[in-house]
């Protein structure tokens, strides 16, 4: 068995082939000699099996194609169930690579496509490039990521559509979000397009860094139509094709618009039409809408200064463009932030770009100039969902220095909140509301 086990300082490509050995029989895989093991290739693990890293393992990348480690389900198109992953130290060396380059959209160090019954455990990676996220979740079901340490260059923990996740205990040094909710995504960190439910991030923290884009979670739906015939579309637009099949346009990155005249059908992949576009088949499902839904944020201690924090969100430029003209868009709906604990200057607490029907933020310490944006739609479709019920309970609210008051709740031009606010203020100023809000 010894040596048929990857080696400490061995070669690269053969540590890869030692490993992807020992995942092949399932069951349970453990590396355990203490030692830095390079490794060049990404390794796939299936269901059913337990890879366990020991105490001193550290893996180190060398280069070879794709990312880290992907469950084979992704590449197969079957659905794997059962992964446990435990104790890992990872290295990224500065090599870029993920599983994108094998199946598109599919963007992490780790990557987890059609899995249910997931745990990641024990993770650490100290120094993420800024084109890769640390784990990216597509189409899942029932996963657990308890105690990670993610620093770097990109998102931490970026999740697509599926259902019962909870993250609990994440230390976070990211320039981009530390987690990201993405229901809708630029094509590049999004294979399939649905909707996130039931979502508990907990007893996390947001470290301080120098510099820092994204927000500390992001939040974020999207809606598109059937195509038609004559219809303009861009970069990364959704449409549902006549097979009730979605697809998603690949072009340039920018704002340039294309007039589609072939109606997509093809069964997968991307594919060229006479008129130019080129479509790519993302899932076979007919759906016209995604967002989150019964999401919870508890124990989050918030360090960094930001300008938003949190931000319920909707893209609208280059690189994507959340709901097509004239879609319906959809409320995020019961998003509870709990004993949120802001230690450093925050411009703006929450940022609701969307459609969002409760944002309920409790027994919190709150730091910043206002708590709740809802921010002027973006999208002319949000007519029959502009107001949002915000709850600000047993909460106390610091001012920030140099500011005379805090605002509770702006909503700018078309939005409505209806409050109810059962909070006070850490001293003598006054809290405030601006635009159209009355109480709940």
């Amino acid at each position: 068995m010894t040596e048929s086990m990857p080696l400490p300082g061995g070669d690269p490509r053969e540590n890869v082939r030692r490993l992807q050995a020992l995942l092949d029989r399932g069951g349970e895989v453990r590396v355990e000699e203490p030692g830095v093991y390079p490794i060049s290739g990404m390794l796939v693990i299936h269901g059913g099996t337990a890879l366990r890293f020991g105490r001193g393992v550290i893996l180190r990348r060398a280069g070879g194609e794709g990312g880290v480690l992907v469950n084979r389900g992704a590449l197969t198109g079957e659905t794997d169930e059962d992964i446990l992953v435990e104790g890992l130290r990872l290295e990224c060396a500065g090599y870029e690579g993920t599983a994108g380059e094998r199946v598109p959209g599919l963007n992490g160090q780790l990557s987890f496509y059609r899995v249910r019954r997931l745990t990641i455990r024990d993770a650490v990676c100290l120094d993420l490039p800024k084109e890769p996220y640390f784990i990216h979740l597509s189409n899942w079901e029932h996963v657990l990521i308890d105690t990670i340490w993610v620093e770097g260059r990109k998102d931490g923990v970026h999740v697509n559509r599926g259902e019962h996740l909870h993250l609990v205990n994440g230390r976070f040094r990211t320039f981009d979000d530390p987690v990201a909710l993405n229901a809708h995504d630029y094509l590049i960190g999004c294979p399939e397009l649905g909707w996130i439910r039931d979502v508990v991030v907990e007893q996390c923290v947001d470290l301080d860094q120098d510099s820092t884009t994204g927000f500390f979670a992001r939040i974020l739906g999207g809606a598109w139509l059937d195509w038609k015939k004559g219809q303009k579309y861009r970069h990364s637009d959704a449409a549902v094709g006549p097979n009730g099949y979605v697809y998603r346009v690949v072009a340039r990155r920018d704002l340039t618009e294309y007039v589609s005249e072939y109606a997509p059908c093809h069964e997968k992949g991307d594919v060229t039409y006479p008129d130019g576009i080129t479509w790519r088949c993302v899932q076979h499902d007919t759906v016209y809408d995604c967002g989150c839904e019964n999401i919870v944020f508890r124990d989050i201690t918030l360090a960094k200064k930001r300008p938003v924090a949190l931000s319920i969100h909707y893209d609208n430029d280059q690189y994507s463009r959340s709901c097509y003209p004239g879609a319906r868009a959809v409320p995020q709906k019961n998003i509870l932030f709990d004993h949120l604990d802001c230690r450093a200057p925050i411009d703006t607490l929450i940022y609701v770009k969307t459609p969002a029907d409760w944002v309920w933020i409790t027994h919190s310490s709150l730091r910043a100039k206002t708590l709740v944006t809802l921010a002027k739609p973006i999208f002319e479709d949000m007519d029959n969902n502009r107001e949002t019920r915000v709850v600000l309970d047993h909460s106390r609210i610091e001012r920030p220095e140099g500011e005379e008051a805090v605002t509770c709740v702006r909503a700018c031009e078309g939005r409505r909140a209806k409050v109810r606010m059962d909070s006070f203020p850490g001293g003598d100023f006054a809290l405030v509301s601006q635009g159209d809000v009355t109480d709940l």
